[in-house]
């Protein structure tokens, strides 16, 4: 290893982070503010996603062995000097990054903090719902830029439930139950029956939902253009 460009590449760091407070100084309405912040969010996210390459990098070659720990997280935890939550949380992190490639990459890109990281690697930890989590990484991403820290933690949070469903086999069971059909009533209008799982049922649901508030709208737009802005409720067609 360079040590040199290890010792370069992380005074350079420094200096960034310091030009960057200093910008403070010239701050002079919210805008300056929102453009800061979001400057050192984006520089302390990368710094994140690189400490979690680096914990995977250890861990993968056993480099923690050379000065007899037990783990890469035992050894970082002590190079480091962190608390056991801290290196449990960069382990988990590391892990996660390691399979879900794009996640890790928007880390890197500083397109998703730390934090909505860590939230979706303790989900990630859970082996009953992290084979599904690689087809929803653009949903993810999509999610964590749109919603505050909670709503994202408390919709990740749902989603492992609906996957997970108290466990892989009775979600599976549903899955392998589910069935549809159609019966056509004395009027000759249709009827739609189905069963399906957890998580195909939550995003039927969505999408259904998303087609009746279109209809409604639809509706008012109708009752508008008879009654005028007077149009109640009792006005609309359906």
């Amino acid at each position: 290893m360079d040590q040199a460009a290890v010792t370069s590449a992380a005074e350079g760091l420094e200096t960034l982070a310091a030009e960057l407070v200093a910008a403070a100084d010239d701050l002079v309405g919210g805008q300056d503010v929102v453009e800061l912040v979001s400057a050192l969010e984006r520089v302390g996210r990368v710094v994140d996603a690189a400490k979690a390459d680096v914990f995977e990098i250890v861990d993968r070659r056993g480099l923690y062995r050379d000065d007899g720990h037990g783990s890469a997280k035992i050894a970082i935890r002590h190079i480091a000097k962190l608390s056991p939550g801290t290196a449990s949380g960069r382990a988990k992190c590391a892990r996660m990054c390691r399979t879900l490639t794009q996640l890790a990459e928007a880390w890197w890109a500083g397109s998703i903090g730390s934090d909505q990281v860590e939230v979706l690697a303790r989900v990630f930890a859970n082996p009953r719902v992290r084979d599904e989590m690689a087809d929803y990484q653009t949903w993810f991403l999509d999610q964590a830029a749109r919603l505050s820290f909670e709503d994202f933690r408390q919709l990740v949070s749902q989603w492992e439930r609906l996957v997970d469903d108290d466990g892989a086999e009775p979600n599976q069971r549903n899955h392998e139950a589910r069935n549809a059909k159609m019966r056509q009533n004395p009027d000759l209008s249709w009827e739609l029956i189905a069963t399906y799982a957890a998580l195909q049922g939550a995003a039927m649901e969505e999408i259904f939902a998303a087609y009746v508030r279109a209809e409604l709208l639809a509706d008012w737009e109708k009752a508008k253009a008879e009654h005028g802005d007077a149009a109640t409720e009792a006005d609309l067609p359906r």
